[in-house]
């Protein structure tokens, strides 16, 4: 069974671009432009793992994650935090809303590959 991934990222550009790197480790991706519209795909498709950037309209990735955290299946998925926010100053508020990783953008794959590989993923 194909592991499923949610890239959630408002620009399109880099929403493509991660999901032909997730294209790499054969799972179903599907995508998402901002934390409410990544929630209401949630409800009906609990994904292994989302992508998740922070900054975004309607709904932020903070916010998305302490919503999705409280969801009956909402444990289950892994999220990586991708963002231009510096590691330093907002890793531990991430963590503490229910992020399991950080990676900070620009990334190339082979640094996405090392943290799905910490979490499991791949």
């Amino acid at each position: 069974m194909r592991k499923k991934c949610l890239v959630v990222e408002d620009v399109p550009m880099i929403r493509r671009i991660i999901e032909m790197m997730m294209g790499r480790f054969e799972c179903e991706v599907s995508v998402a432009s901002d934390g409410a519209m990544a929630l209401s795909v949630c409800k009906v498709l609990v994904p292994d793992l989302i992508l998740l950037d922070w900054a975004m309209p309607n709904m932020d990735g903070l916010t998305f994650v302490s919503e999705l955290r409280r969801m009956q299946a909402g444990n289950k998925p892994k999220i990586v935090m991708c963002t231009v926010k510096s590691r330093s100053q907002h890793s531990s508020m991430a963590m503490a809303a229910g992020v399991d990783e950080y990676i900070e953008k620009p990334f190339n794959i082979e640094k996405l590959t090392e943290v799905l590989m910490r979490l499991g993923f791949c």
